[in-house]
């Protein structure tokens, strides 16, 4: 009888542990839930401040920006026709014959004299423009100027200057 007792004791002790044991895995896991459960919110808040620090960012950053269009060079070949200016035949000039910049010197086979304002635009975009890929410096007060460098100094210099 004694045998039964303990035996009984015994088992009632184990399923007794096996209950706490079981009430604490289920409180651990319920602090382990809910602290997952507080990082994904943080988490969540994190990655909406970031979205937020991306956009003021890209909002700064593109202050300066003009959409990689027609746009841009529009700009840009404005800022040099407008400090470029007409006709030009001064003999103290080493560009010589000049109208809106473009020079008798560097395009001998031109009328200089009989140069149009969208004549200039094409030869600016294609001279100077497409090939040193202005288009792709995506502030356009910093395109502009290293464009109007390149046109009066040649690309070389104006890129050492940069």
């Amino acid at each position: 009888m004694i045998l039964q007792t303990l035996t009984a004791i015994w088992w009632a002790a184990k399923l007794d542990s096996r209950v706490v044991m079981q009430e604490e895995w289920f409180q651990k896991n319920q602090q382990l839930a809910e602290k997952v459960f507080r990082l994904e919110e943080r988490i969540i808040s994190l990655h909406k401040e970031l979205n937020d620090l991306e956009a003021r960012i890209s909002a700064m950053a593109n202050k300066n920006t003009l959409p990689i269009t027609d746009e841009r060079f529009e700009h840009a070949v404005s800022f040099i026709l407008d400090h470029e200016g007409g006709y030009i035949n001064d003999i103290d000039d080493d560009g010589g014959q000049t109208k809106f910049g473009i020079s008798k010197r560097i395009y001998s086979d031109l009328d200089i004299n009989a140069l149009t304002v969208e004549q200039a635009k094409a030869i600016y975009k294609r001279d100077f423009w497409d090939p040193q890929l202005y288009k792709d410096i995506k502030d356009v007060n910093l395109a502009t100027k290293v464009f109007d460098r390149a046109v009066n100094m040649g690309s070389n210099w104006a890129h050492r200057l940069v």
